[in-house]
């Protein structure tokens, strides 16, 4: 394979990743809708307006758990640790010995 064939591979293999994630995010809502139908039975009808409800809902509850959730890269990963630099040194508790 050259390198052209593999670029190739790596735009097609983004692409499906793509379509996938987005057909996941238009069905959340209604796999969301029905879950809660079939739990508690609520009777929730499957229409654009509580499509709409979910995808809110999901997307509110994304943003607060992001808040609340430690931040995480992906780029964070290659990063090394210098002793010299720490910025939190002069905070590490030390146990006192009699």
């Amino acid at each position: 394979m050259n390198k052209q064939e593999i670029d190739d591979d790596y735009y097609y293999v983004g692409l499906i990743t793509l379509a996938l994630q987005a057909l996941a995010f238009l069905i959340s809502p209604i796999l969301f809708i029905w879950a809660l139908n079939v739990l508690f039975n609520l009777g929730i009808p499957l229409e654009f307006k509580t499509w709409l409800a979910g995808m809110i809902l999901i997307l509110l509850a994304r943003f607060h758990i992001k808040a609340v959730l430690p931040y995480q890269n992906e780029d964070d990963q290659d990063y090394e640790y210098d002793e010299k630099t720490d910025p939190f040194e002069d905070e590490t508790p030390t146990i006192k010995q009699r």
